[in-house]
């Protein structure tokens, strides 16, 4: 999925909408979410055991980071910061040497491993060095307001990049699983992960987690739509129910049936932000959902027998009119010579 880029240090986590710029600073509020998508109210959540002066979630107290630690994550902005890829490499192999706690380093080796395997493995680590760092009690009090919590997102983005590659490494219902232990500790997806999620759980054929899913989020996004049409058409076939939901889809984004059906390519890079209903939109959604349409036989004919493309509009033919009468007759009048080019070649003889 070409969700990152190698720009160090990480994007933020998932394409924008083009109403919140890339550059503002993150909030407590779903960034994909807008006044046209509201979110369906959460369940509550256990409250945490205290909170801050400005009223966001405390964070458990942790224990201070080892001057060790502290070394090794200033080698791992060094590497980041590098442009040489030797360089870092090599900065960052030094700071997991010094310390085994240090997160971000395993993350910039995993960027830069020549094999999935590798890449697999240093993910695992920073996942854990991550959560070493956190503690159990964050975990224990924090549940429901991750994201909130600026300390966890480097444990978020970690678990994240893992998931993708369990997904990429064939062990697919693993990286399902990791997204849903992420929306349980932050429900209220700051990352996206429910769209990659919704994708992932219709290509594993896990119907009834998915409608859930569904459920939790009652938005208006292409995304929603199309998959809940797809989802009844994997469940009931060609039905009304099913077409009715697949009208509606169009309408919350006509741009997707002509990447779905190939009347358009993807381009080779996905949109960094878009605007709901949008082309961009469209090819974001189809780029992740384009392979659970293909798992479900029949989805893709099934789109091209429902919504056929407009008909192009030719042209009317415009009679050709000939002069007037009197244009006629005024160029019957004219005198007939020979042209100027129409030499006598007899004078030539």
């Amino acid at each position: 999925m070409a969700r990152k880029k190698s720009s160090n240090p990480a994007p933020e986590d998932g394409p924008k909408r083009r109403v919140r710029t890339r550059s503002e600073p993150e909030t407590e509020t779903p960034e994909l979410a807008s006044d046209s998508s509201p979110l369906k109210p959460e369940p509550k959540t256990p409250k945490s055991p205290g909170k801050s002066k400005r009223g966001k979630p405390a964070l458990a107290v942790t224990p201070d980071p080892s001057p060790a630690l502290v070394r090794a994550k200033e080698l791992a902005i060094q590497a980041g910061e590098s442009l040489d890829p030797k360089r870092r490499v090599a900065l960052a192999k030094q700071a997991v040497a010094l310390s085994p706690d240090c997160a971000e380093a395993y993350l910039l080796l995993a960027d830069m491993a020549k094999t999935r395997k590798q890449a697999l493995d240093y993910y695992e680590k920073s996942v854990d060095a991550s959560a070493r760092e956190l503690g159990p009690a964050v975990f224990a009090n924090h549940v429901g307001h991750f994201w909130g919590i600026f300390e966890t997102r480097l444990y978020m983005r970690a678990r994240l990049a893992l998931a993708e590659a369990l997904w990429a490494s064939g062990r697919r219902p693993e990286a399902a699983d990791h997204l849903e232990e992420m929306l349980r500790l932050n429900p209220l997806d700051n990352q996206g992960l429910r769209y990659i999620l919704a994708s992932w759980l219709l290509f594993l054929d896990r119907l009834d987690e998915l409608e859930v899913l569904l459920g939790r989020f009652d938005e208006n996004s292409a995304t929603w739509n199309y998959t809940r049409a797809l989802v009844s058409f994997r469940r009931v076939g060609d039905s009304p129910a099913s077409r009715k939901l697949l009208t509606a889809a169009k309408k919350s984004n006509k741009h997707v049936p002509n990447y779905l059906l190939g009347l358009k390519s993807l381009p080779s890079e996905q949109p960094p932000f878009y605007i709901p209903g949008d082309e961009d939109d469209a090819i974001l959604y189809v780029g992740h959902h384009l392979a659970a349409w293909k798992a479900v036989p029949g989805s893709i004919a099934w789109v091209r027998a429902r919504l056929k493309p407009p008909k192009k509009r030719t042209a009317k033919p415009v009679a050709i009119e000939g002069p007037s009468r009197k244009v006629e007759e005024r160029l019957s009048n004219l005198p007939s010579r020979i042209d100027a080019w129409q030499a006598d070649f007899r004078q030539f003889a």
